[in-house]
């Protein structure tokens, strides 16, 4: 039995002589069968398989025999198959790239804009900021435990007596979350302070064992909810924090209570004036307080200091 591994490549005349040995084998095979006709059935089962397997070899070979002769050889249907994908992927290209000609190319102005401004560019999450203030007397908002509550208060912007003292900030801005108008920030600040009970922008008198030109300081750490306001370009802003506030030394406003932990409330409003609108201009009004007598183990007093500022941010 002759066996083909490979057909291609095969010249015409290798071709034709295979066939000539093939046809021979298969007269050599008959003839043997006729012979042996009368002998034991399994004798006739080998001559039959020789020419079941021969017979798809012969047309093989005439198929390449034909091939060989055109020049031409055929190619398998995978070939066939990879063929037409490709044909297919490239027309998609062409006309992914007809439909979106800058996909690849875009342009300055189609890249979005940075406004930098009111705390709210994700691009600038960090901010630095330097306050000048002064404290406010009375109390904080109308809600008081005090007897003498009156609607004159420093959310008001009201104070009977006026104001007093100096304090200096100096206030780094972690920016945590930021989504459309609003975002989250972390207020580190610093503080350096000096109060003098003797006598207020108003001209009113204490008494004096309580000191005069006292120095402390404070540091807090305020979680801080900032809001672009709607219609502004983003050049305006408002805050709402509140955290805690740690004060080192004795607050003179304070005294005769000595409590370092109070807790902190911060509220604000900048604006970016320039057309360079990392920059802004804030305003704000802080306050640090016992937390309605919570932190004051003495007695429970509603303790607490107020004091506004104005200062100026930089984002980057």
């Amino acid at each position: 039995m002759i066996l083909l591994t490979s057909n291609q490549g095969m010249t015409a005349n290798e071709s034709s002589a295979m066939k000539n040995l093939i046809g021979s084998h298969l007269k050599e095979s008959f003839k043997r069968q006729s012979r042996d006709i009368n002998k034991e059935t399994y004798t006739l089962s080998l001559p039959w398989l020789k020419l079941l397997l021969t017979v798809p070899l012969l047309i093989a070979l005439n198929t390449t025999g034909k091939a060989s002769e055109t020049g031409q050889v055929e190619t398998a249907e995978p070939k066939e198959e990879n063929t037409r994908l490709e044909i297919m992927l490239s027309s998609s290209d062409g006309l992914s790239s007809e439909r979106n000609p800058n996909s690849y190319n875009t342009s300055q102005e189609d890249k979005p804009k940075s406004y930098g401004s009111a705390a709210l560019n994700q691009t600038k999450p960090n901010a630095i900021e330097i306050k000048y203030g002064k404290f406010a007397w009375g109390h904080y908002s109308p809600i008081t435990n005090s007897s003498n509550s009156s609607s004159c208060t420093a959310l008001t912007m009201c104070s009977e007596k006026g104001l007093f003292g100096d304090i200096f900030t100096a206030k780094y801005i972690r920016r945590l979350y930021n989504a459309g108008l609003n975002a989250i920030d972390i207020d580190s600040s610093v503080y350096v302070a000096r109060q003098s009970l003797l006598q207020s922008s108003s001209g009113y008198k204490v008494e004096p064992n309580w000191g005069e030109n006292q120095s402390f300081a404070m540091i807090t750490l305020v979680p801080t909810y900032r809001l672009n306001i709607p219609g502004t370009n983003k050049t305006a802003s408002i805050g709402l924090g509140a955290g805690i506030n740690i004060a080192l030394g004795s607050v003179p406003y304070e005294q005769p209570y000595d409590i370092p932990l109070n807790s902190q409330l911060n509220i604000e409003v900048a604006i970016a004036p320039l057309k360079d609108k990392t920059l802004q201009i804030t305003a704000s009004l802080e306050h640090r307080c016992s937390f309605f007598g919570l932190l004051n183990t003495t007695d429970g007093t509603w303790t607490g200091s107020q004091w506004y500022n104005i200062g100026v941010r930089r984002w980057f």
